[in-house]
Formats: structure tokens, C-alpha cells, sequence
């Protein structure tokens, strides 16, 4: 729904020094009144917490960091210390959009002998707060480690992943521990606590970010992590580094269209995909079967091209070149799919249907400046273990495409330096961030409407689709007599975002979207 935020939020979190007069101070949840902003998580309890930093006078990095932390504890199977993610970055005070890359990475091994991936989400967060932050990092880190210690009711989103994990879960004495796997089914409402994982938020909140790549708990995680039997070292978290980089950009009109660039896998296939589909109106032309085959063919020939590239640097410049588009619509024929190459094979890893990799954050505060973040174990629930004695579940290493490929979206004007559109997918195929942006920007598709539209999506492999069971009968049977094998497939990918189409932060009109296949949350100023 469309609407002029404006009503003071109540105080549901006092961040900070207790306040002293008539009113709420600087860094306590109603200091700002009226519109300040909104957040849309994967978990309403994330979502909630970075609302109450953003009334409180944080900014939309401030109120990502705190909702990130609480995820590592109420959505550890998407958003666990171990894993790693990408985020793009809009400030005013900086020309153009930023991305921060913190991918979980690889031991100084390699990934070819690795079990187990280098942590990277703590590190990111503490670059993403440390550049755009504006409250302090232990006051925002103190909700997630109270939660963590006095315990904190399941939410129906990861009652929901945790079910369908629980099988490989169970596997591993910690991970059955901790998430009370022996016990049966776990239900929404059913408290956990996670007291190891309490002391590691203590440790990073109190001590700061470093701390977990180079102080004695760096120490401590690397030896629980080898006691899983991964190769891990002190010194490989020691050398991780997040990465700052410009992020990849096409016109549309006087605005910019901008998503993570290389090394992010997910960034650079849904930037190709998006280009194509924007290129010469080849999106918009086409009916709904067509567009749906249009993003398709690009998508499994973008797969191909990354795979032949795994592992090999590539330039931001040559992934998204004219030459490089042309070449991914090259021969393209609007009724019928490119025969299939004799070593054309499937990116998708069917054996996780029903899994979901990752979780999704989007903030925005009253000053224009927008964050979007995607998270990724590589895999639902990484390796399934838990680092003895730390609470901390393990990313499994990206060894290839099958990996989660996290990605993000915004539209910025680089003049007048406004924003109107930011999203974020974890999940699914970044084909559908891509698809969600084109319906929205191109065909003129309510954003909502957009998001809750029936997806499918290209497997990598050139004659198969998978799609929700709601794909409309005449799209279905247009792939179909296209030459695609369609296979059914429920809630494919979750997307988070919000729509300011005259721009912040000049006219606070936004709409904020909550993925509906989800049990997540969008919250502003005028939510109760």
C-alpha cells in the first residue's frame, strides 16, 4: 500500500543512555518523529529491532547492522556468523553506490580440499558500520546478544527452514543441542537459547569486530572449527578482508539501475539479466510466456558463461559490456528456446528443493541513505554443523554454482541524488531479482504486485523451467510448445525491498514490500 508516512513510533527498545526531560534522546527508540524510514527482513523480530534504530536516530547501515545480528540468532540457518553476503550501499554524503562484497571465503588451503568456508559476515557488517554507521556498534550488537542469552520464541519463518533441515541437522551433537532436535518437531513459539552464541556477541560487541579475526577468539573459533573436521587456521581468519567496490551500472532514463559487481556471482548474472531483458524493449515486447522464456534462455546461458569463469577473476567492466550482452542474446528467438549443446547441465542442486539458502535485509532511513544486504551459507544451513562451543553454524565453501549466489538491486539518480528503488533476493535464482526490477521499472507493475507474481525460473540447463504451481495456464503451455520441460516447484526465492517513486529523500511516499511467501516483515514509521 501507498502512504505519506508521519506517526510517532512507540517505544519498543531503548537503545542507549536512559533518556533525561521531555523526550526520547538520540539513540533511544522515538527520537525521531514522523517519517523516518522502514526495514524489511526475512524475520519479523530482525524487523523490529532495526525500526526501533531507525526511530531512534540510526541510520538505514545502523539499522541493517542490528537487524543483521538479531538474524545470526532468530535465522541462524541463512544468517549465522559463519556466513557471508553482499550489500549495496546508497549515501548522499558518497557519489554513487557502494558494495560491500564479504563473501564467506575460502582456507588458505583452496576450495578444493576446503569443508568448511572463512566467515565473512562480521567483518562486512563491521565495514558497513564503520563507513555509514552513526550509533554505536554495542549498542546496536545488544539485542541480538540478549536474545541469544534470555532466549527468544521460534519464529514461523525458521520453525519453517528448520523443519525442513532438521533430518541433516540432527547429524551433528551441537546443531541437535542447541536447536532441540531431540525432542521432535519444532514449533513456532518454542523458546531457544543459545548461550555460546551469546558470548561470542558479547566478545564482538564489547571488543569490536576484530576480535573475531585476530583476537583470542579468533583462536578459539578456529580450533572449533577444525574440531569438525574442516581445515580452518587463526591466520586464515586473520587474512579475511571484505571488499569495497563500485557497483555495476546501467541507464534507465536520467537514474542508474545498480547491482553488486564480481566477485558476487549473483550480482553479475541478475546485472545480465537485466540488461538483456532492458536492451532494445526485448522485456516489455514480449507476453507473459515470452517474457518468462526471454529470461530463461539469458539466464542459462549467463550460467554457462560463469561457470567456464569459476573461479577466474572477471573485470566489472567486461561482465556487463555491450559486447558481453550482445553475446547472451545473440541468435535469441522470442517463440522457441536454443537447442541444448551436448554439455549443457543444471545449476540447480535439486537435491535441496524445499530448503531455503539464506536471508534478505533492505533498510532505508529519512535522509536517502538505503542499504540492501543479502546472506548466504552457501547452502541451507552451510554444512549442517555447528562450531563446537560457539553456537555458531559453519558456510559450506563455494566450490561452485550451485553455491548461493546473494544479490541485491537499487535505482539512484546520480544528479540529484535521490533513491527510488532498492530490493534484495536470498534464495531462488537471481533471474527472479532480475524479473521482479523489470516488471516493476519496465512493464510498469505495482511493486507488490510484482513480488507476489507467480516465478519460474531456468535451472541453467537450456530445456528446463521450474515454476510455482500459480504460473498462468497460457505461460505454462507457451514454455511448453517453446520446448521447456516445466517443473513445479513452491516459493521460489524471497525478495525484500521498498518503491519511493518521486525519491528520497525529498517525498517520504514509499511502498514497502515484505517477501509474501515468506513470514517476514516491512516496517515504517506508521506500523503498530
Amino acid at each position: 500500500m501507498w502512504r505519506q508516512l508521519g506517526r510517532k513510533l512507540p517505544l519498543l527498545l531503548m537503545l542507549g543512555l536512559a533518556a533525561c526531560g521531555s523526550g526520547p534522546e538520540k539513540g533511544e527508540a522515538g527520537f525521531i518523529s514522523g517519517f523516518f524510514g522502514g526495514i524489511m527482513v526475512d524475520e519479523p523480530r530482525a524487523a523490529l529491532i532495526g525500526r526501533d534504530v531507525l526511530s531512534a536516530g540510526g541510520s538505514a547501515a545502523d539499522a541493517a547492522v542490528a537487524a543483521y545480528f538479531t538474524l545470526s540468532v532468530t535465522m541462524p540457518g541463512g544468517a549465522s556468523l559463519g556466513g557471508g553476503g553482499v550489500c549495496l550501499i546508497h549515501d548522499r554524503d558518497y557519489k554513487g553506490v557502494d558494495a560491500i562484497e564479504f563473501l564467506a571465503g575460502a582456507p588458505d588451503g583452496g576450495t578444493a580440499n576446503a569443508t568448511a568456508a572463512v566467515p565473512g559476515n562480521v567483518r562486512g557488517m563491521a565495514l558497513l558500520h564503520a563507513r555509514y554507521g552513526r550509533l554505536n556498534w554495542s549498542d546496536l550488537l545488544l539485542p541480538a546478544e540478549n536474545f541469544a542469552r534470555d532466549g527468544h520464541p521460534v519464529s514461523r519463518a525458521f520453525a519453517r527452514d528448520l523443519a525442513a533441515a532438521a533430518d541433516t541437522l540432527r547429524s551433528d551433537p551441537e546443531a541437535r543441542a542447541i536447536f532441540g532436535l531431540d525432542s521432535g518437531e519444532i514449533r513456532e513459539g518454542q523458546v531457544i537459547r543459545q548461550f555460546q552464541l551469546a558470548a561470542i556477541l558479547s566478545v564482538i560487541r564489547t571488543r569490536g569486530a576484530g576480535e573475531f579475526y585476530t583476537g583470542a577468539l579468533a583462536h578459539q573459533i578456529a580450533a572449533a572449527i577444525r574440531q569438525t573436521g574442516a581445515a580452518m587456521s587463526a591466520a586464515d581468519l586473520r587474512n579475511y578482508r571484505p571488499k569495497l567496490l563500485k557497483a555495476l551500472q546501467f541507464k534507465l532514463g536520467d537514474d542508474l539501475v545498480q547491482f553488486p559487481p564480481p566477485p558476487a556471482l549473483g550480482g553479475v548474472l541478475a546485472a545480465q539479466i537485466w540488461a538483456a531483458g532492458d536492451a532494445d524493449d526485448r522485456y516489455i515486447d514480449g507476453d507473459a510466456g515470452q517474457r518468462l522464456h526471454l529470461l530463461a534462455e539469458v539466464a542459462a546461458r549467463a550460467y554457462a558463461e560463469q561457470a567456464d569463469a569459476f573461479g577466474r577473476e572477471v573485470s566489472p567492466a567486461d561482465a556487463v559490456s555491450d559486447a558481453a550482452i550482445a553475446k547472451l542474446v545473440e541468435g535469441y528467438d522470442p517463440d522457441h528456446r536454443r537447442p541444448a549443446s551436448q554439455d549443457a547441465t543444471s545449476i540447480v542442486d535439486y537435491a535441496l528443493r524445499g530448503r531455503h539458502d539464506g536471508v534478505s535485509l533492505v533498510a532505508v532511513d529519512k535522509d536517502g541513505q538505503a542499504v540492501a544486504c543479502s546472506f548466504t551459507l552457501n547452502r541451507p544451513f552451510g554444512i549442517d554443523k555447528v562450531a563446537p562451543g560457539t553456537g555458531i553454524l559453519l558456510a559450506a565453501p563455494a566450490t561452485n554454482l550451485r553455491a548461493g549466489m546473494p544479490s541485491a538491486v537499487m535505482v539512484t539518480n546520480p544528479v540529484n541524488d535521490q533513491i527510488f528503488f532498492a530490493a534484495a533476493i536470498s534464495g531462488g535464482s537471481p533471474s527472479i531479482l532480475a524479473a521482479v526490477t523489470l516488471e516493476t521499472l519496465r512493464a510498469g507493475r505495482d511493486f507488490g504486485a510484482a513480488v507476489t507474481q507467480p516465478r519460474a525460473y531456468s535451472t541453467g540447463s537450456p530445456d528446463v523451467i521450474i515454476a510455482e504451481p500459480g504460473l498462468p495456464p497460457a505461460a505454462k503451455s507457451f514454455l511448453e510448445s517453446a520446448g521447456y520441460s516445466v517443473h513445479p516447484q513452491e516459493a521460489l526465492g524471497r525478495i525484500n525491498g521498498f518503491r519511493c517513486p518521486k525519491g528520497l529523500p525529498r517525498t517520504p511516499i514509499c511502498q514497502f514490500v515484505a517477501e509474501p511467501r515468506a513470514h517476514g516483515l516491512a516496517v515504517s514509521a506508521e506500523e503498530q
